[in-house]
């Protein structure tokens, strides 16, 4: 399994196809569409899901997410958590991005579900900085930002100057 990072909508997503985008737009609406129609997900189209979360528009990601993290918010799989935070990540950038701020309840309060451990610490490192930046929204109080500035430090520490920049970012963009 390989994860990617994807510049263009800062997602982490489990890549099960190379290079996403590479496939032919045909059959991403084809996969697209098997994955809207999805009753009932299983760990392989919860994976198809993650990965194309990029192309479908906010309001069907808004949706399926939240049928998606109902249904898997308590698994034991290590590799089900990952996924189901990179999920709630996400749509919390998307949320932000698209000020879409009333949005975000939901995937805060998911994501204090999922206990922290060793396994999913960088998930869990980074989503309070999406949380921050969604509290400075609503009371404009600066000790929000500085906890995404500590985080943003953290991860530019770590190895991670391009994604930690994509967060600071961000966070400038909705002072």
């Amino acid at each position: 399994m390989v994860y990617k990072y994807y510049s263009h909508f800062k997602f982490f997503c489990l890549n099960i196809f190379g290079l996403i985008s590479s496939i032919d737009s045909g059959v991403i609406d084809r996969l697209k569409e098997r994955t809207f129609d999805v009753s009932h997900f299983n760990s392989d189209s919860l994976r198809l899901y993650c990965n194309l979360m990029s192309f479908y528009d906010l309001d069907s990601n808004l949706l399926i997410s939240k049928r998606v993290i109902r249904q898997f918010i308590g698994s034991s799989s290590i590799d089900i958590q990952k996924l189901v935070l990179s999920i709630i990540i996400n749509m919390m950038i998307l949320c932000i991005r698209n000020k879409r701020f009333e949005e975000t309840e939901f995937y805060i309060s998911s994501e204090k579900q999922i206990k922290t451990k060793p396994d999913i610490f960088f998930y869990k490192t980074i989503a309070p900085a999406y949380e921050n930046i969604i509290k400075y929204h609503y009371d404009q109080d600066p000790k929000y930002l500085d906890k995404v500035q500590t985080i943003t430090a953290s991860v530019k520490i770590a190895g991670m100057p391009s994604y930690g920049k994509e967060l600071e970012e961000l966070m400038i963009a909705n002072k």
